[in-house]
């Protein structure tokens, strides 16, 4: 009798091990997902890749327009033309105790520049942004056809810097060589 109480004792002590480990993995989840989102907001954030699938998913804040759209690089035989804007909300996907996901708006805005190179895959560019006094926050850089960026908050105007590559190979990005400025304006609505 005595062996079989201690046999029903080990189970419900393993039993027990068990919940407390799952209560533990959940909770550890928890507060890593908690300070992942507090500490470091942009890390795992996305943004929508057009204006309308931006307005469809409810991150879209502002429209902004180039006052002009071509640019040819200066040491480079590429030309640049710039399209439409907009600025977003990033939003992260949060799971819901581990079941399914929802998407959470973040607090800093986005802006999305998307644009068309004369000549694909190649990188003899760089932009930098401002808005008033804010200089980008981080920027979530460029990429083939797209530019994006993120700050707390933003101007009517906004100014992409142009720095063009060295064509000298041995200096190339050493010393970049500062371009053109592509100047947005917000549209007045929505």
């Amino acid at each position: 009798m005595e062996g079989k109480a201690s046999l029903i004792l080990g189970k419900k002590l393993r039993y027990i091990l068990l919940i407390l480990l799952v209560i533990c993995v959940f909770m550890y989840w928890k507060a890593k997902n908690k300070l992942y989102v507090d500490f470091f907001p942009y890390w795992g954030s996305y943004n929508s890749k057009s204006r309308l699938a931006s307005i469809n998913d409810g991150s879209y804040v502002y429209t902004y327009y180039p006052l002009k759209t071509d640019y040819q690089l200066h040491n480079h035989d590429l030309k640049i033309k710039f399209d439409t804007g907009w600025v977003q909300h990033a939003w992260h996907e949060k799971s819901v105790a581990g079941i399914f996901t929802r998407k959470e708006l973040l607090k800093s805005l986005t802006t999305i520049f998307p644009f068309k190179k004369s000549i694909s895959n190649t990188f003899v560019f760089s932009l930098k942004s401002f808005s008033g006094n804010n200089f980008e926050k981080y920027s979530g850089g460029i990429e083939e056809n797209l530019y994006e960026n993120d700050y707390d908050n933003i101007g009517d105007t906004i100014m992409l810097l142009i720095d063009e590559k060295d064509p000298i190979d041995s200096i190339g990005w050493l010393h970049s060589i500062s371009g053109d400025t592509v100047i947005y304006i917000r549209a007045k609505n929505k």
